[in-house]
């Protein structure tokens, strides 16, 4: 997502002008066509004009006379004057320096790049050279164009032999390129045979290791051993995720080495032929150009494959040392009695903290989600205060105050008891603490083999402190319990007396409506899963990121509105590595490359981008993968040997194996310029189109997020998707407009720059449903009242004190109703579609500059933009 004025010049690839189909040529019209007709293809053409910037000037200033004159002669002559604006300059008369730089700069290039064409290069050449010499010495037109057809028919013509020779040169390189890359896979093929061996000889070591630790009877000799045989099964997965790897690698060089040999073959049939022409030529050096493309790409590939053999390597060092530590201590001498006695102790210990730690963890769920309706609540009155004084009627206000301050004192009796209650729970989280240091030294004399008494007795002690931490938070547990029943009773009064304000003023409670879709930033996820992570023995996460911040976060998200989280930003240019799990070079910046490449640090089978999915589908959300983004760079669609088509289909795959509900291309500046440039048009098209395909036999959704400019997009850069609406609609299900740039926002119902009305008129008013409108908290919409307010274009009615995120949602009504308004004159219904929000992480804590991490010193996280959210979506769905 980024932050810019869609209001930019455009664009776009025009054809010549043509004159408008109306002949009645109202202002609107003339107006209208020389905008956003013959200004983008003025532009596109600025380079044939040396006074371009003179000739705009005329074009704005008779789009500004159309405007004010109703007369159709005028107008008429108007739309001529317009028009002559692209009378071409006239041609330059042929110059010696254009010829001698034509020859120089463009003839000797091609013919020194065909040079293996011609037996008789050198001489060509020499002649070449004398004809450059030849221009310079006159200025007679018609002797300047017969050297410059001499020139050209040096670089044209070739006898049977040179093509011919030509050819078999092509055959020879290729032959040799194909021989090597065969070579290589040949060796490769044997190398993993040879692991192949070597995992499953490990696979049998490693299974009679787990049947005679499985048949041990000492739970302290087998304890240890298994903690040696989860090491050992770690590496073996690790090995085994090489091995896979590697595979992938092979399979990619016998790809190569396939497409390769078939241009080989191609290149054998030419070689064979008689009498070549200059198309077999020409078909010969593509056939060697497309090997080549191979061996490169095959090189890279090969790179990878030798860097993942020494990883491979090391794998197995690993793994025959972990091996070897279980044998060795399978000849160990087993535990003493003393040690079994210790090992009891302990596992009644651990019962006892498990119990404890699940209680914790439920009561700080409880005091999170009473500290959220307390935060609610303050919001709630603060804004019911200011309402309650603009009452004009003085009966109807008294009753408002007196009831306002009902719910301030119920307000305050829940704060304290919330006081009460947090001191209940920190006693609590003490005896917690106490009971975990105990288990802790509980645990280290478990671990020996050979205890003595005083061991056996030092733990007995441990067992009973745990025993008494137990005996003195019971009581604890039931006063917080009798509290919290207290404290919820408390609530519904604060909930009930708030409501009855809210009738007071005439404003009913929220109902359900629109939902919301928010963007998920997974850089910023990555910083949280890296505050969790634990690095001995093994990398692994603390079980406060399942229990506690996944579902605050979540929860939190929840409560401000959020039905679909658009995850970003996924800025890939390679859907095969993607589908690998691997990160390629141009992946650095890709979050999702990034979370699959942390994948592999951790012990185990962990999956970061399943584990964020999976918490968010159970908390009733959905989930959108978003691509591209402010920053990324333009995506390449294909790789050498591939199709949109095919590419569609592999991405449709991934979403299947993840579960995701929906994809979103986030394409925008000058990344969104460079996808159109990377891939050809065909390509683009067959990509959307078989995207959109795949997914609707899956029941998900394809989105587009531009930018609000309509000159840069669909009428520039992507005019290709807009040319008529069934194309868009075949494609895409839903259009993102961010509309918001700095601390302006640009949202009109009518406006030519940016409008609403003008963009529902290109994908039609009938998908008005398709159309989502982006907010962002950075944006100060509470001001969009104000003179020289946050509103770049129409005012809004927006009360003094209103909130940012209601007044956000309150700029979208108006906007919504003013649509709604205009095309039922029409006789049009539109309703757009949900809205989303862009977390630009405006801070409300001095300490915390994300948008969702931990909070610091806690495990539970801090979503930042949460209160915007939340008042935007209580705004958008109250009815007066």
């Amino acid at each position: 997502m980024s932050s810019v004025n869609p209001n930019i010049p455009p664009n776009s690839s025009p054809q010549q002008p043509s004159s408008p189909a109306s002949p009645s040529l109202p202002p609107s019209e003339v107006s209208g066509y020389i905008w956003t007709t013959l200004l983008p293809q003025l532009e596109q053409n600025q380079r044939s004009y040396p006074d371009y910037a003179k000739r705009v000037a005329t074009l704005q200033t008779l789009e500004q006379q159309a405007l004010a004159t109703k007369d159709p002669s005028e107008l008429a002559q108007i739309l001529q004057e317009a028009q002559n604006v692209f009378t071409p300059p006239p041609a330059p008369a042929v110059q010696p320096t254009d010829v001698a730089s034509h020859i120089w700069n463009t003839l000797l290039p091609q013919l020194v790049a065909q040079q293996g064409q011609y037996s008789d290069y050198p001489q060509r050449v020499s002649q070449m050279e004398a004809l450059e010499q030849q221009a310079l010495a006159t200025s007679d037109p018609t002797t300047l164009n017969q050297i410059l057809q001499k020139a050209e028919v040096l670089v044209q013509t070739s006898s049977s032999s040179d093509l011919s020779q030509k050819i078999q040169s092509d055959y020879g390189s290729a032959q040799g390129i194909v021989n090597q890359l065969q070579t290589q896979v040949s060796k490769n093929t044997t190398l993993l045979q040879s692991v192949d061996g070597q995992i499953e000889q490990f696979a049998k070591t490693i299974q009679s290791l787990q049947d005679q630790v499985q048949s041990l009877a000492h739970p302290g000799q087998q304890a240890q051993l298994q903690t040696d045989l989860q090491k050992v099964l770690a590496a073996e997965g690790a090995l085994k995720n090489t091995r896979a790897a590697l595979q992938s690698d092979l399979g990619e060089l016998t790809h190569q080495l396939a497409q390769a040999q078939a241009h080989l073959s191609a290149l054998h049939g030419l070689a064979q032929g008689t009498n070549p022409s200059a198309a077999d030529v020409s078909t010969a050096d593509q056939d060697l150009a497309q090997i080549q493309q191979g061996q490169s790409t095959s090189s890279s590939v090969q790179t990878d494959f030798t860097q993942k053999m020494a990883v491979l390597s090391t794998n197995i060092q690993t793994l025959q040392y972990g091996i070897t530590q279980v044998q060795k201590d399978l000849k160990a001498p087993p535990p003493s009695p003393e040690a079994g006695q210790i090992q009891q102790t302990y596992q009644k210990a651990q019962t006892l903290f498990s119990n404890l730690q699940t209680q914790i963890h439920q009561d700080l769920g409880s005091m999170q989600t009473l500290s959220q309706q307390i935060s609610n609540f303050d919001r709630a009155i603060q804004s019911l205060q200011g309402q309650v004084s603009g009452l004009t009627n003085p009966t109807e206000k008294a009753k408002a105050q007196a009831d306002l301050q009902q719910a301030q004192t119920a307000q305050q009796n829940l704060k304290q008891s919330y006081v009460a209650l947090q001191t209940t729970l920190n006693s609590l989280n003490t005896n917690l603490e106490s009971a975990q240091s105990s288990l802790g030294s509980l645990q280290t004399l478990s671990e020996r083999t050979h205890p003595s008494q005083d061991d056996v007795a030092a733990a007995s002690q441990g067992l009973a402190v745990l025993q008494q931490l137990q005996s003195s938070s019971e009581p604890l547990q039931q006063d917080f319990v009798q509290n919290m029943t207290a404290i919820t009773a408390s609530a519904q009064s604060v909930a009930a007396s708030l409501s009855q304000v809210q009738k007071d003023i005439g404003i009913t409670p929220a109902v359900p409506g629109k939902g919301m879709s928010s963007y998920f930033d997974l850089g910023m996820f990555q910083t949280a899963v890296y505050q969790f992570m634990q690095y001995y023995p093994t990398v692994s996460l603390k079980p406060a990121f399942y229990t506690q911040f996944l579902p605050s976060l979540f929860s939190q998200l929840k409560e401000s509105g959020v039905s679909s989280l658009d995850f970003s930003f996924s800025q890939f240019n390679d859907i095969d590595a993607l589908l690998s799990g691997t990160q390629a070079p141009s992946q650095q910046s890709d979050t999702i490359a990034q979370l699959l490449a942390m994948n592999k640090q951790f012990s185990g089978h962990v999956d970061l981008l399943q584990v964020l999915i999976d918490g968010a589908h159970q908390a009733g959300m959905k989930v959108d993968l978003s691509l591209g983004g402010e920053n990324a760079a333009g995506m390449t669609i294909c790789q050498p040997g591939e199709t949109g088509q095919g590419q569609a289909d592999k991405l449709a795959q991934f979403m299947d194996k993840y579960k995701i509900d929906a994809v979103d291309f986030d394409l925008e500046d000058t990344g969104a310029i460079e996808f159109v440039k990377n891939n050809p048009q065909q390509t683009i098209l067959d990509f959307f189109s078989q995207l959109h395909s795949d997914l609707s036999a899956q029941g998900k959704t394809s989105t587009l997020t531009l930018e609000g400019s309509l000159a840069s997009w669909p009428k520039g850069t992507f005019s290709f998707l807009f040319s008529n609406p069934s194309v868009f609609n075949s494609m895409f299900d839903g259009l993102n407009l961010m509309l918001y740039g700095g601390s302006k926002f640009f949202i009109d119902a009518n406006n030519p720059s940016w409008g609403i009305e003008q963009w529902l008129n290109i994908i039609g008013p009938q998908n008005a449903g398709k159309l989502h409108i982006g907010f962002t908290d950075s944006v100060p919409y509470e001001t969009a009242g104000q003179s020289g307010g946050s509103s770049a274009g129409q005012a809004y009615d927006i009360p003094p004190g209103t909130s940012r995120g209601a007044a956000a949602a309150m700029v979208y009504q108006q906007m919504e109703q003013q649509v709604q308004q205009d095309f039922a004159k029409q006789g049009v219904s539109v309703q757009l579609g949900d809205p989303f929000w862009w977390p630009a992480a405006t801070a409300h804590a001095a300490d915390n500059w994300s948008r969702y991490v931990p909070v610091n010193g806690q495990d539970t996280a801090d979503f930042d933009t949460q209160l915007a959210m939340q008042d935007f979506y209580q705004q958008l769905n109250q009815r007066s």
